[in-house]
């Protein structure tokens, strides 16, 4: 009797379990079938669906000048909207931005790189508003913009170096009206 009882338990709390309490990641196909989603397999993406809204790690896919596919983005979405990491990529494979995102929203410092990898810039975002720091490099790591942002517009001085080859030539001062 106590058997039956224990199996009826667990079979109701698998089975009426919301899917967003499950703790493992949604990541692939034999994940997104276990959290009871259905996989999607698109031509420029593919991911988990669940009761119809994206969720999980999704793949985004483009093509190269050259017409071969290669992954664009790495997301992480909730109930249809990003939520989670995010990750986009140069068609040779490296990482072009990185940041996070919350209900769809950019959150938190982004990171963007170059194609040959060197940093390209960092800035903070807050409800998907630029909010605080930029920092902007040239392909040779030099600094290119210096400032700040607050509520999406530019804030202070914006200092903005402009470069000859390998050496800064002179410095350009933003200041807003």
């Amino acid at each position: 009797m106590r058997w039956r009882l224990v199996i009826a338990a667990a079979w109701f709390a698998v089975c009426f379990t919301p899917v967003d309490v499950h703790a493992d990641p949604i990541d692939g196909r034999k994940s997104c079938t276990k959290a009871r989603g259905k996989w999607a397999a698109l031509p420029k993406a593919e991911g988990c669906r669940i009761r119809g809204e994206a969720s999980g790690v999704w793949l985004f896919y483009d093509e190269d000048a050259r017409g071969r596919r290669y992954l664009k983005a790495r997301a992480e979405m909730k109930k249809g909207k990003l939520h989670g990491f995010h990750k986009e990529f140069h068609p040779n494979g490296r990482l072009r931005i990185s940041g996070q995102n919350e209900a769809g929203e950019e959150e938190g410092t982004w990171t963007g790189y170059h194609p040959g990898g060197q940093q390209a810039f960092t800035v903070a975002w807050v409800n998907g508003k630029r909010e605080g720091p930029i920092r902007e490099w040239y392909k040779n790591c030099q600094m290119a913009t210096k400032g700040s942002y607050v509520g999406d517009a530019k804030a202070g001085v914006i200092d903005g170096f402009l470069h000859c080859n390998i050496i800064i030539c002179r410095t350009i001062t933003h200041k807003p009206a």
